[in-house]
């Protein structure tokens, strides 16, 4: 018992080096845990792996951590499912920074996640963040389109500030978000268009700051995330053309209809 709690306590913390990328373990008991380490340096392409094997052990692999690859010569990013927090000034002034792809389990990137990466042109936040933190994208003067899940509940101040090249925001929450009037502070929103989900457009024409986008276009559709049946089980010989249960989806547009088709097979 003494061994494996001395062994838990001296690998909680330490650093590696796998393929290029810098960790630091976050849990050395189970679930193993660890995040993406500060980089000196750093050039071109970066894909993170979902899980990491560190002295016989395999590390999940579940943040991004503060100041990763800030000043660095980062060209791409690719961050796995795995992930489920982008810490604080983590690409900060990576101006290098061109393509940015967020896994489907990021719920919040942090303050100044993307600051004054002017390689950026455009960014889609996944349907799972929750929150996007104080000046997360700003400075982003290159950026021109950004695309905001249906789940985001928060955005803070400064967090699109200064850029000064948006022209696109495709936001599918459907009811607007409250926010202050410097998230876009220097953004000229008079030239951006806002499309929002169908329906959605009434509400956000009369929205703080939201309102100030031109135009604003209900034209987003989202995805259904999930199908059920209301009957589990079905009786023995039940007559032909009868009913056996209700489909229904699950859908962030809820005034949506939708048309089911059986088909042999299985499937997810």
């Amino acid at each position: 018992f003494f061994m494996a709690l001395f062994w838990s306590a001296w690998s909680f913390g330490q650093s590696f080096t796998a393929d290029g990328i810098n960790y630091q373990v976050t849990s050395a008991t189970a679930p193993l845990t660890v995040s993406v380490a500060s980089h000196g340096s750093f050039t071109g392409i970066a894909t993170i792996p979902a899980t990491v094997i560190y002295d016989n052990n395999t590390y999940s692999v579940t943040a991004i951590g503060d100041f990763a690859f800030q000043d660095t010569s980062l060209a791409s990013i690719t961050i796995p499912n795995s992930v489920i927090s982008i810490g604080n000034y983590a690409f900060r002034r990576c101006r290098s920074l061109t393509s940015v792809s967020i896994g489907n389990s990021v719920t919040s990137i942090g303050v100044g996640a993307f600051f004054n990466c002017s390689g950026l042109a455009s960014v889609t936040i996944p349907n799972s963040v929750t929150s996007i933190q104080e000046s997360a994208f700003s400075n982003c003067t290159n950026l021109t389109s950004v695309t905001i899940g249906n789940s985001v509940t928060s955005i803070g101040i400064l967090a699109f500030s200064d850029c000064t090249s948006l022209a696109t925001v495709n936001c599918f929450v459907p009811n607007p978000i409250v926010i202050d009037f410097d998230v876009f502070q220097f953004t000229d929103l008079r030239a951006c268009t806002l499309n929002v989900p169908t329906g959605s457009e009434t509400a956000y024409k009369a929205a703080r700051v939201w309102e100030f986008f031109n135009p604003i276009i209900g034209n987003l559709n989202n995805t259904p995330t999930d199908i059920s049946l209301s009957a589990s089980a079905i009786n023995e010989n039940v007559a032909a053309n009868s009913t056996v249960g209700t489909f229904g989806s699950t859908d962030a547009d809820a005034a949506n209809t939708f048309t089911y088709t059986l088909v042999a097979g299985t499937g997810s």
